[in-house]
């Protein structure tokens, strides 16, 4: 089947499903989906990258009293980061209740550590108000709508010295980042993915919200999803899944096969594919003017 016609059909196929499944709002579609994958997001290397657990512990300055996670999924972070801070309190937040099942299993022998199936902090009662000295967000904010208006939120349960630590997969550069849209146009049926985001557009998107960085650059870690089980989990039918396979052996644009460490020739569906994982310390600043950025988007890695 040529290249264009499967896309159409795939297209047609996609839209289909939308309209065959429930109406659900986003908050219905991500408790679905992460409920679904709950268990194969515990299995996963890169879920459970030590490295990214040491650089947030790094970056958790002195001795806090309290430190929220939003979504915090199966509480892995939170397992470790409460026996590295015997003495802070630890809340975690998740939208999934089998996550926060999972996270609560994990931690059933933790007695610092509380976990709430919550959506985001709106739940939270006036209690923690101005509570929490760090609030860590992993891998979410590209799935938040109305994402500025939910990091201004954060001033609530914040103080005034409060550090946000952001974790997110950030693509390498904009031509990665138009691949990875495309990506998801094919397998993402809930369209799930709020926001594609590079460090630039990622600071940008902070900054509004009034949170800027506090110190000279992001941390950046290199993780490697393996491509056939991610898209397995990812394509709900057979259709998406070729149609998803196809689009990668197509893809012949050398900054992004570099970008996205595709190892394979073109015309081969890569073995893997890059997960960058930005990762820094932020601070809210009430008014503060633009800080030019530079134009090339490509990026020192820090960790191989």
């Amino acid at each position: 089947m040529a290249s264009f016609t499967r896309k159409t059909y795939h297209m047609e196929m996609k839209n289909r499903l939308r309209r065959e499944r429930p109406v659900r709002n986003l908050e219905s579609r991500l408790v679905f989906h992460y409920s679904r994958i709950a268990d194969w997001l515990g299995t996963r290397s890169w879920y459970q990258d030590d490295a990214v657990t040491e650089v947030v512990k790094f970056l958790i300055s002195g001795h806090p009293v309290r430190v929220l996670e939003l979504c915090c999924g199966t509480g892995i972070l939170l397992e470790d980061l409460s026996k590295a801070f015997p003495k802070t309190e630890f809340v975690g937040v998740d939208i999934s209740p089998k996550m926060v099942e999972r996270a609560k299993d994990r931690l059933s022998s933790s007695k610092n550590v509380v976990v709430l199936q919550q959506d985001w902090i709106y739940n939270l009662s006036s209690e923690w108000n101005g509570a929490f000295d760090v609030v860590i967000v992993k891998n979410a904010l590209h799935l938040l709508d109305n994402i500025e208006s939910k990091l201004r939120d954060l001033r609530r349960v914040s103080r005034d010295w409060t550090n946000l630590i952001i974790v997110e997969t950030v693509s390498p550069n904009a031509d990665a980042n138009e691949f990875v849209k495309s990506l998801f146009e094919i397998v993402d049926v809930d369209q799930l993915k709020q926001s594609f985001f590079t460090e630039r557009t990622l600071a940008a998107v902070l900054g509004e919200a009034g949170w800027f960085m506090a110190q000279n650059r992001p941390w950046h870690i290199k993780q490697h999803i393996d491509t056939e089980d991610w898209l397995r989990q990812k394509c709900p039918d057979h259709s998406t899944l070729e149609t998803a396979r196809e689009f990668l052996a197509g893809v012949r644009n050398v900054r992004v096969r570099q970008a996205m460490d595709f190892f394979s020739q073109p015309g081969i569906v890569p073995a893997q594919m890059l997960r960058l994982q930005y990762i820094a310390r932020h601070v809210f600043v009430p008014s503060r003017p633009q800080v030019g950025m530079k134009k090339n988007e490509d990026m020192q890695l820090l960790f191989g």
